[in-house]
């Protein structure tokens, strides 16, 4: 019997080793990288599904911004008043853009109609009625209004032409001259509520967040509307 030597020895010892490893290991090391792809792109799937409140508030700002800017435009390229209008009553908040029919359209002095006689009231009513006809929805809005995520609460608007703080349904007008209503927009979430203001000359809407303290929803509706009347107050007071 030719002898072994101790190398030869040592070759067949590593030679049997890599093979059992081989054989025995569970996955290789591509499919190990893949399930780490494939776990890193569950949590980023995660992530960009689950967006805070903090990020929902920043894309309606955003949207209301867009907003504004595209009916600032619009009355100036088609010289006619255009308005960005609000309805708020509704869940999700709605809005969207109209423009007037006709170039010599004469906006109605507001009044509040509470403090009104019955026959001023009915007289009021009619000239609002016959505005509110002189106003379609642009091209783009045509189809359907525009909605806010569900968990935004736009809490009212005011503007220079109402001075009061509208909670229900609000417009904002803008002319062909460039110029535009002085407004105030209070946007909310259950964290924290965004002050917007818009002045008459300039492009540029001017936004402030402020944090509110821990409240539960129905803690929440009442407090949220007290604060926004501090905000108006405020806003009438500096303008």
């Amino acid at each position: 019997m030719t002898p072994i030597s101790l190398a030869q020895t040592s070759k067949r010892f590593n030679t049997t080793r890599r093979v059992l490893l081989q054989n025995s290991s569970g996955f290789s090391l591509i499919e190990i990288l893949i399930a780490f792809l494939l776990v890193a792109l569950l949590f980023i799937s995660i992530d960009i599904g689950i967006q805070s409140e903090h990020d929902k508030l920043i894309i309606a700002i955003d949207d209301i911004e867009r907003a504004i800017k595209f009916a600032r435009n619009e009355a100036i390229l088609r010289n006619k008043i255009v308005r960005l209008k609000f309805n708020f009553t509704k869940t999700p908040c709605e809005y969207t853009v109209e423009s007037s029919s006709h170039g010599e359209l004469i906006i109605p002095e507001y009044q509040e109609e509470d403090k009104l006689d019955i026959q001023s009231r009915e007289e009021y009513e009619k000239s609002r009625d016959v505005f509110e006809k002189a106003f379609i929805p642009v091209e783009e809005f045509k189809k359907n209004t525009r909605e806010l995520d569900e968990d935004i609460k736009i809490v009212g608007i005011a503007t220079s032409l109402t001075k009061d703080f509208q909670t229900s349904e609000a417009s904002i007008y803008f002319y062909p001259s460039g110029f535009q209503d002085q407004s105030l927009i209070v946007v909310s979430t259950i964290e924290e509520v965004v002050i917007m203001t818009l002045e008459s000359f300039r492009e540029r809407v001017q936004t402030k967040f402020e944090q509110l303290k821990e409240l539960n929803y129905d803690e929440y509706e009442n407090y949220i509307y007290e604060k926004a009347e501090e905000i108006y107050n405020d806003w009438i007071d500096n303008t």
